[in-house]
C-alpha cells in the first residue's frame, strides 16, 4: 500500500486535514458504528472530551472504545505478520 498521488484537481481547506490512506487487500477489521466514529474523530486530533460531547457519551464509554479498537487494530497488525 501506499499514498495516491492526485492527478489533477485544487483543494480548499477551511479545516482539518486527514490523509486517506489506500489499504491492502485482508484489511477487513469489525467495528462498531462507535468504534468508527470514536476513531474518526480521535484521528482528526478531537479530544477525549469533546468528542463525548459530540457523541453524546460518557468519557469513559470514548475510552473504552479506543480501547477496544487499538486492540482489534493489534490483533489484525500481529495476524498480518505472521502470515
Amino acid at each position: 500500500s501506499g499514498i495516491i498521488k492526485p492527478t489533477a484537481g485544487h483543494v480548499a481547506v477551511g479545516g482539518r486535514v486527514g490523509s486517506l490512506l489506500e489499504l491492502g487487500a485482508g484489511f477487513q477489521i469489525a467495528l462498531s458504528d462507535l468504534e468508527i466514529e470514536v476513531l474518526r474523530l480521535h484521528v482528526d486530533g478531537v479530544g477525549y472530551q469533546e468528542i463525548a460531547a459530540t457523541l453524546q457519551r460518557g468519557a469513559k464509554s470514548v475510552d473504552n472504545a479506543l480501547q477496544r479498537v487499538r486492540h482489534k487494530l493489534g490483533s489484525h497488525l500481529a495476524q498480518q505478520q505472521s502470515a
